[in-house]
């Protein structure tokens, strides 16, 4: 199993999921969005799996976004804090 943490810059709870993440002592890969490969890793993860995806009321995707990739591919999505504490303790 592989974590990955889509992540934007100056993004609070970007920060605090990582923070979760590093008490956990969950090792995890974090792709940034600032840069091409860390959008076009994002747009691949989106194509993928758009109806898992959680957008805002203004139809931005909300951020981060944790994925768990098994042997088959994605296996689950979770985006903010709490949702992800729920994921990592499932």
């Amino acid at each position: 199993m592989i974590y990955e943490l889509y992540t934007l810059p100056s993004c609070e709870k970007c920060t605090e999921v990582k923070k979760l993440l590093k008490e956990l002592r969950i090792a995890y890969r974090e792709i940034s969005l600032v840069d091409r490969e860390g959008m076009n890793a994002f747009r691949k993860v989106y194509a993928e799996s758009k109806e898992l995806i959680e957008r805002g009321t203004d139809k931005i995707v909300l951020f981060p976004l944790l994925v768990k990739r098994g042997d088959s591919g994605i296996e689950k999505i979770s985006q903010g804090t709490e949702r992800v504490r729920e994921l990592l303790s499932a």
